[in-house]
């Protein structure tokens, strides 16, 4: 080959190496699924993929702390509700065993009936879920509650601080009720008012403790409104947080996203380029060599 070939051979050769690049990056962004995946390929687009995706990590992290808070809360108002239940059930007792008709021996049958709810609002009041006490506040490895029946007494053991769960770094939720609303003790208090008035046989208690049942179940739908509150406040920053990175997401596609189409297209004209290049080294090959015979 004469020296005067060699300079548009080099050139072809150098094509040929652009085309060769062209196509492996290609390649790898098709494969990847991204336009780049090196801060060299990007520079500032690659770093603001990192600030998006770091974005999106807070959002998803976000959304289990809103889970972990869903459940406590949901939990918190279904044993409300069947408190609620066991209150309702007390009062139609009290009402139908404080009447003339009952004597003292249909009473004190009763009374097993009363004290199986009053055991049940105490299960319910010392709930735990997860291995964890529902109503004991932050003391969640302490049960919130005892009762003795017998003596008439019912203490509350847990803290006075209730629990909550840290959403984001400036955003948190109460995820809880607290053991020691009165709801609680006034429900203990007006059972086991009932339960000793039908042991007794003594008409003017279990008279007094129906208004006391009255009380202490408007209190439990209080204490239920309240979580119900707490759980519909908490849908909404569920949605928020699902919103915004819904958003994230359809920001980190657009931006990272590989052109598919665009890529196949390149790859496919890098062919016909490497072809049309092959061939012209060929023919300047065999023009060289005719050159070197002459």
């Amino acid at each position: 080959m004469r020296i005067s070939s060699v300079q548009p051979y080099n050139n072809l050769l150098q094509g040929i190496n652009q085309q060769q690049e062209l196509r492996t990056k290609a390649n790898a962004n098709i494969a990847a699924g991204t336009r780049f995946q090196t801060p060299a390929q990007a520079g500032l687009d690659y770093k603001l993929s990192l600030d998006l995706r770091q974005m999106r990590t807070v959002e998803t992290n976000a959304g289990a702390a809103i889970g972990v808070a869903e459940s406590r809360l949901s939990v918190t108002q279904n044993t409300l509700m069947d408190i609620e239940k066991v209150m309702a059930r007390a009062q139609v007792l009290a009402v139908q065993l404080s009447t003339a008709t009952v004597g003292s021996a249909g009473r004190a049958a009763s009374s097993a009936e009363v004290g199986h709810l009053l055991d049940q609002v105490t299960q319910d009041a010392n709930k735990n879920y997860n291995g964890q006490y529902i109503f004991s506040g932050t003391a969640t490895d302490v049960k919130p509650w005892t009762v003795d029946s017998a003596a008439g007494t019912a203490a509350y053991h847990g803290s006075a601080t209730a629990r909550t769960v840290q959403i984001t770094e400036t955003q948190s939720v109460v995820s809880n009720e607290l053991g020691n609303d009165r709801a609680f003790s006034n429900s203990f208090n007006a059972l086991m008012e009932l339960y000793h008035g039908l042991q007794s046989n003594d008409v003017a208690k279990i008279q007094s403790s129906l208004g006391h049942l009255n009380t202490a179940r408007d209190q439990v739908v209080r204490l239920d409104t309240h979580a119900g509150a707490k759980f519909a406040a908490l849908q909404t920053i569920k949605a928020s947080h699902q919103d915004m990175k819904t958003s994230l997401d359809q920001r980190i596609n657009t931006h990272e996203a590989v052109d598919v189409p665009k890529l196949v297209t390149e790859i496919q004209l890098s062919d016909v380029a490497l072809q049309a290049t092959y061939k012209q080294i060929s023919t300047m090959r065999s023009l060289s060599l005719v050159n070197f015979l002459r």
